[in-house]
C-alpha cells in the first residue's frame, strides 16, 4: 500500500518470492549529520533496507518536503514539467540466480492543468523514470540495467485528478514498466506536492514513493521487484 508516505515495503524470501506490505521506520540522524537553514524550499527522498534474522530482507522508501502544497487551486493553468531523480532498492531472481542492490534513475513528470477532462482541476499527469543504473550488494561484475523503464500516469485510472489536496493517492496513479523484452512490471505510486508558501498557485516540487513488481503469469525463471522514491522540481 503506497497511499501513505513510507507505506511501501517489499518482502523477498529465500526463494526469491516477493510480497508487498505496509510498514514504517523512524530515522534519527547522528550528531552533526543534519543542517539547519532558513529554507522551506526543499525535497528529501530516500530508501532503506533491513536484513531480518529469518533470512528475509525488508525494503522501504520515504519522501518529505519543506511545505505541503495543500490548496485547491482552480486558477492554475498551463502545462508544467518537473525534472528530478529516483532512488531505491531492487531484488531480482533470474534463472536461479538472486541479486539485490540499489538503483538510481532520472525522473520526469508533466502536469497539464488545461486538460480538464471530466471536470478535473489537474487534467492529466504523466511521469517516467529512465537511465537506470544499479549497484549490486553481491555481484562481482556490474550489470547494465540502463534499459529499465517505468511509466506512471493518471490517465490509466477511471478516477480523475480533481484537485491537489496536497497529494494524489495510489488509487489514482498506476503504471507499467520492465527491464525490457517480454517481462512487464505493475507499478503503484502515490504523489505529494510541495510549494514555497501559502500564496503559491503552482506546486514548486513533487515527490512520491512507488513499488513495481512482476506481473503474475509470466516466466517462472525471472522475477523482479523495486521499491523507491522520486523527487522533482519545475
Amino acid at each position: 500500500d503506497c497511499s501513505e508516505v513510507g507505506g511501501c515495503v517489499v518482502n523477498t524470501d529465500e526463494d526469491g518470492d516477493q510480497t508487498l506490505t505496509g510498514g514504517n521506520l523512524d530515522f534519527t540522524p547522528t550528531t552533526g549529520a543534519q543542517m539547519v537553514a532558513a529554507d522551506t524550499d526543499w525535497l528529501a527522498i530516500g530508501s532503506w533496507a533491513v536484513a531480518l534474522d529469518n533470512g528475509q530482507t525488508v525494503f522501504g522508501a520515504f519522501i518529505d518536503g519543506g511545505q505541503d502544497f495543500g490548496q485547491v487551486q482552480a486558477t492554475v493553468t498551463g502545462e508544467l514539467t518537473y525534472n528530478g531523480i529516483a532512488r531505491g532498492h531492487y531484488a531480482e531472481f533470474n534463472d536461479g540466480a538472486r541479486d539485490a542492490g540499489v538503483f538510481g534513475a532520472a525522473a520526469r513528470f508533466t502536469l497539464d492543468f488545461d486538460d480538464t477532462t471530466g471536470g478535473a482541476t489537474v487534467g492529466t499527469l504523466y511521469g517516467s523514470m529512465r537511465e537506470f543504473s544499479t549497484t549490486s550488494h553481491g555481484a562481482e561484475a556490474a550489470v547494465d540495467r540502463s534499459g529499465w523503464a517505468i511509466d506512471i500516469a493518471s490517465e490509466t485510472s477511471p478516477t480523475p485528478i480533481r484537485a491537489f489536496g496536497g497529494s494524489i493517492p495510489a488509487a489514482v496513479l498506476s503504471g507499467t514498466g520492465g527491464p525490457g523484452g517480454d517481462h512487464n512490471l505493475s507499478v503503484l505510486s502515490s504523489m505529494y506536492f510541495f510549494g514555497t508558501d501559502l500564496t503559491a498557485t503552482q506546486p514548486l516540487g513533487l515527490a512520491g514513493v512507488f513499488s513495481a513488481s512482476s506481473v503474475a503469469g509470466q516466466a517462472d525463471d525471472y522475477d523482479l521487484a523495486l521499491i523507491g522514491a522520486y523527487g522533482a522540481r519545475r
